[in-house]
């Protein structure tokens, strides 16, 4: 995450060093990104007058950076099968969202 663009985004970086590449995501203020562990997807929370959302975009294929809001919530982790999100909605105690 950084603020280079004067608003919270999302940015890749090669590992050996190199230009920052922004992540289109279609959301406001990401913060909190978690790639899956197939490197598919990445989940990230919003936050949006709402408060905190937790998204989904898949990073490759014909809808990469299409945004899908999966519940209000924070502190997104992926299951190691990369079928299931860990979080907390609404501040409460964790939950698991199945997304296959």
């Amino acid at each position: 995450m950084s603020r280079q663009s004067g608003k919270p985004a999302l940015y890749t970086i090669p590992a050996g060093g190199g230009a920052l590449t922004r992540l289109s995501v279609n959301a406001p203020s990401p913060t909190e990104p978690d790639w899956s562990p197939d490197g598919k997807y990445l989940v990230f929370t919003s936050q949006s007058g709402a408060g905190f959302q937790i998204c989904v975009t898949p990073m490759e294929g014909p809808l990469r950076g299409t945004t899908t809001v999966l519940v209000a919530g924070e502190d997104p982790v992926w299951a190691p099968n990369s079928r299931a999100v860990m979080c907390r909605p609404d501040g409460k105690l964790s939950t698991r969202l199945d997304l296959a």
